[in-house]
């Protein structure tokens, strides 16, 4: 699921780690996505920073997924990288790592 921003390498990149997954393994973690929605009222709990990257063009979590997310997140930021889809850090290397040294640039979180 790429944007057509996508960069060959990092698509190249992303079919090889998907194709290294074992089927149970992929298996359990879709069966978690299903679960995710049920505990997501816990996250309005989490006190920490949140930095949210995601594309234009994710069709496994679509921008407004992405910010809803962060609109529950006590602390999120979302960024929705042009072009891409549901690998911004290999289809847009470039804009993900700006995204998160921005974000770890920012203020320290205060912790309670």
């Amino acid at each position: 699921d790429a944007g057509p921003g996508a960069l060959p390498e990092g698509l190249q990149l992303a079919r090889h780690a998907m194709g290294r997954v074992p089927p149970a393994t992929y298996r359990r973690a879709l069966e978690a996505l299903t679960a995710f929605a049920r505990r997501a009222p816990e996250l309005v709990r989490l006190q920490v920073p949140a930095l949210l990257i995601g594309g234009e063009y994710d069709r496994c979590t679509p921008p407004e997924a992405l910010l809803a997310l962060a609109h529950v997140l006590p602390d999120a930021r979302a960024v929705l990288l042009p072009g891409v889809g549901h690998w911004p850090q290999l289809e847009d290397p470039e804009g993900f790592e700006a995204a998160l040294l921005d974000f770890l640039a920012g203020p320290a979180p205060v912790l309670h």
